[in-house]
Formats: C-alpha cells, structure tokens, sequence
C-alpha cells in the first residue's frame, strides 16, 4: 500500500453510482433518503467503499477506456500551458507531495503512439468558451475528445465565462448535460468549482451560486468534487493573476513554474490546481484500480428524512443541494398554494424539506429540471399547507426568513393534460448575503 500523500486540507472525497441503472441515471442514489452531502469546507468530496464499488462499476461499462488517460474539458484556465503540461517537464517540484510521484509517471506517455494526456491539446476546451459550447456540433467537441483518447476521467471546469453568458437554468443544464454524456461512455467527471471574482461584486455572487450548482450536480450525480475555489480563497489576491480572472503562477528566476508544489509555489493559482487535480487522480486510482483504502471515510453525513410530510428531509446547513425524481416520491397531498395566489394545478407527487431557522435569513431558493419535467418550489411557514405558501417559483426566488421553521415543497405541476409533469430536478438552496 503505498504512502498517502500529505494534504493541507486534512483529507476528503467523493460520492456513489449504481450499476443496476440506466446509464442516465448512473450514479443517482433514487431512494428516498440516505444521500451523502457533499459539505463545505473542505477540498476534496467524501470517499467511501461504497462509492469505489459504484465506480468500478461504471468504469467497467467501456473496455475500450485506459485508466491511464483523462480528458480535459473546460475554458481558458483549462486551455493554459500552466495547467497539467509541467507534470511531463522537468521542472516537477512535488517537494512534501512525494507519494503523487507514481500517478504522475502512471499518466505519462509510454509509448510513442499514446499521447499524453498531460500535453494534449484537448478539443473539449477552448478560450472564452461555456459548458453549452462543449455540448454544441455533430459530433459535440465533448465527444471528439472522448473518443479520441478513450479516458476513464474526465476534469471538468466550466462557470467563469458562464456567469456572463448563461442563465443559472441554462448553465445547470448544461452541466448536467455534460456529466451524463461522460458517465454515459463509461468516464467518471471529476467537477471543479471556479475561481473567484473579487474586482466585480456581481459576478462574484454569481459564482458563488454557480459553484453550488456544480457542487449540488456532483453531489446529486455522486461524482469526485475539487472546491478548487475554496483551495484560493486564502492565497494573496485569491491566488488570481493581474487580470482578478486567471490564476498565478509562480515564477522563479529561471521561469514559471506550475508544478513547483513548496509552500512558496502553493500560493499561487495554477500551482494549487495542479496538486489538486493530480491529488484527485492519485485518489482515484489508488482506490479502483489499486484497492487501497487510505483515503475511505465513515464519519459522513447524509440527508435525512423521506420526503413526506411526516418525515420530510431536512436542511441542517446553508449552502444545500439535493437531486430527486419526484416520479418515485412517496408523497401527494398539496394541489394547490391558494396562499401565494397561485391557480396552477400542483396535484403531481412532490417532495417536501423542513428547515428550522434561529436568526433572521435572506435565502435563494432554485430548482432546475430538465426537458418535459416541471417542478416548482414552494416556500410555507408553519405547517404543510398550501395556504402556509409565502413564495413560490418555477426557477428561483429570494425571500427574508425570520427564525422559526419552513418547508420547502418540490411540486409536480400537472397541464390541463392532466399528466403529472413529473421528473428529476435538482434543488439548491443558499443563502443571499
């Protein structure tokens, strides 16, 4: 069993996947309670054996992939030459990172047809470009890249252009969209959140919801999360460049040097991604392939509850996300919110959060869905009822909580149709500061 390798976040990983099914749905824990939240605060996602197992399992699904290749999928902090090339230089410094040594040399060229994953020019990513444009063409630049190098990982980093170009809906998704068709050909995605943006307060507060849209996907599809913002935050000028947008790099007199991982490299950007990511991969591949278990949790926390009325789940913290198929929900007992004036037929299955309060809170409540599903998210106070209903909205909206406990109903609009529109969606709930 090889040495774990020193973390200066004190450990961490990801999630689960089930083989038995559809591949759409891979990785989605569909019972009713149980699922593991992916908490803040830390830079890697819980690991567990469970989670290993389900990922073997969705590895198996294509023979053809390598366990020695990973694509990378994203915009200009992915296209950089600082990223991932310098672990096929000699200016590698893993300094007290010296255990990551046989996973950079594993995903090293070992042949002269097989090209390095490290220095490939990936189709999957392009300046100034969004998770929309990585889906977009016949074949998508996401598929050309997958099979062109037949990955078993794919790194992906998107929401830094998105923020100015896509709405919270569409880059939600796109995201999704983006990690069911990697989990389709059998490749585990590896998300990462997105850097600060501290010279414009808008677009820092967007980031900071589009981040837990992409922790609240990894979370729901159970899949490896780096909070690669969390790993900035303290670094100077939040280990961003000149332009507040891109990350630094440490430069040295002979150069720069992006795999230089000393204390001094590690106050920079594109330094800290680099461990983090070869961090994410050396976990990755010790516990698949390698059966190691230095890295398995059981201290975690689920979500706790069912969804009914009489045992809704519960929302213990801010920033929360989950993911549910109100199709196998076990509730359906409110039609209509006459409360917040609203007419819409509401009589499909719905699930239902409770959420206790003990200081004054502004909070934003958002629902994505998908195609043909219409969930809408209401807010009461009090008690389960309709009438309770405070606000309501197929999207999104802000409302200013004074202490006391509230319930949040995820409802399945039903058309004059009369056929539940009901379907999977993804709940995030944070607070607005």
């Amino acid at each position: 069993m090889s040495e774990t390798p020193a973390r200066l976040d004190g450990g961490i990983y990801s999630s689960k996947a089930d083989a038995s099914l559809p591949i759409a749905d891979a990785g989605i824990n569909s019972s009713a309670s149980g699922v593991v939240i992916y908490q803040t605060g830390r830079i890697h996602s819980v690991l567990t054996s469970s989670m290993v197992t389900k990922w073997q399992a969705l590895l198996s699904r294509n023979t053809m992939n390598s366990d020695q290749s990973f694509i990378k999928v994203g915009d200009s902090i992915t296209v950089s030459n600082q990223f991932m090339k310098c672990f096929e230089s000699d200016n590698l410094d893993l300094d007290q990172f010296s255990a990551l040594a046989p996973t950079v040399a594993h995903f090293r060229s070992s042949l002269p047809e097989q090209e390095s994953p490290y220095l490939r020019e990936s189709e999957a990513a392009e300046v100034g470009r969004t998770a929309k444009w990585v889906l977009s063409g016949s074949p998508s630049s996401l598929e050309r890249e997958m099979a062109a190098m037949n990955p078993s990982y794919g790194v992906v980093m998107f929401g830094t252009n998105d923020v100015g170009i896509l709405s919270r809906v569409d880059f939600a998704d796109a995201m999704m969209q983006v990690v069911q068709n990697m989990m389709s050909q059998g490749i585990l995605p590896i998300l990462n959140t997105v850097p600060a943006r501290p010279s414009s307060e808008t677009a820092d507060q967007n980031i900071k919801i589009f981040n837990e849209i992409i922790r609240g996907i990894a979370q729901a599809r159970e899949i490896p999360l780096i909070d690669f913002n969390l790993s900035l935050a303290e670094l100077p000028d939040f280990g961003l460049a000149g332009d507040a947008i891109h990350p630094s790099t440490y430069r040295t007199n002979a150069g720069l040097r992006a795999c230089n991982f000393s204390e001094n490299g590690l106050r920079y950007g594109y330094n800290q991604r680099n461990l983090r990511t070869m961090e994410a991969l050396h976990r990755l591949r010790s516990a698949i392939f390698m059966g190691e278990t230095d890295f398995f949790e059981s201290d975690i926390t689920r979500i706790e509850g069912v969804g009914t009325s009489t045992a809704p789940f519960v929302i213990k913290n801010l920033p929360f996300s989950d993911l549910r198929n109100t199709t196998v929900s076990l509730s359906r007992i409110i039609d209509e919110y006459p409360g917040c004036a609203a007419p819409q037929n509401e009589s499909g299955r719905e699930y239902i959060y409770k959420f206790e309060l003990t200081e004054a809170t502004k909070i934003k409540a958002m629902v994505f869905d998908q195609g043909d599903v219409d969930i809408d998210v209401h807010l009461l106070n009090m008690s389960i009822d309709g009438n309770n209903c405070l606000a309501r909205a197929h999207n999104d909206f802000e409302y200013e909580l004074e202490p006391g406990t509230y319930y949040f109903v995820l409802d399945s609009y039903v058309p004059q149709s009369g056929t539940a529109l009901e379907g999977e969606y993804l709940f995030v709930l944070t607070e607005v500061p």
